[in-house]
């Protein structure tokens, strides 16, 4: 295959190799999760190196950063996070790290909250579920991306929350 050849599908090795790094993603992720479970005052700074410090040990590395952000800096789309997190409220974390070997890169990122989420972050979550089945509902050949857009900013309208379009 010259250069001018565009790749049509990863071969198995190349498969693999993402899944390396996308499981280095998982262990990481899981141990910020339990960290901010287990931890009575725990710290965006602290959540960083623990990230920081499980993904050097399966050979990647994060050099774009990583995010652990909490209550009002989660809102932020690339607010890296610092300080306390507290409990109830969002939590974003968000892991991109790449592979040392291959190069490769994976992404996961979840919304969590330490103990109980709030009522209003329940509310949150329901309309943004809902939101979600709208979208899926409304994807077939030939839609319009602007129709679904709208339907899902006025259903965040009528729930009460204010959106960009």
């Amino acid at each position: 295959m010259n250069q001018s050849t565009p790749r049509t599908k990863k071969t198995v090795k190349q498969l693999e190799a993402i899944r390396e790094v996308q499981r280095a993603s998982e262990i990481a992720m899981g141990a910020v999760i339990s960290y901010l479970q287990s931890t009575k005052n725990p710290t965006s700074e602290e959540a960083h190196q623990l990230i920081d410090t499980i993904l050097e040990k399966h050979n990647c590395e994060s050099p774009e950063g990583h995010i652990v952000s909490g209550g009002i800096q989660s809102v932020e789309p690339h607010e890296v996070g610092t300080g306390p997190l507290k409990k109830r409220i969002p939590i974003v974390i968000d892991i991109y790290p790449r592979s040392k070997i291959t190069g490769y890169f994976a992404d996961m990122s979840r919304t969590v909250c330490i103990g109980s989420p709030s009522e209003e972050l329940q509310k949150m979550y329901a309309a943004v579920l809902a939101a979600q089945e709208l979208a899926l509902s409304m994807i077939k050949p030939k839609a319009k991306c602007s129709n679904i857009q709208d339907a899902v900013d006025r259903l965040f309208k009528e729930k009460g929350y204010k959106t960009s379009g």
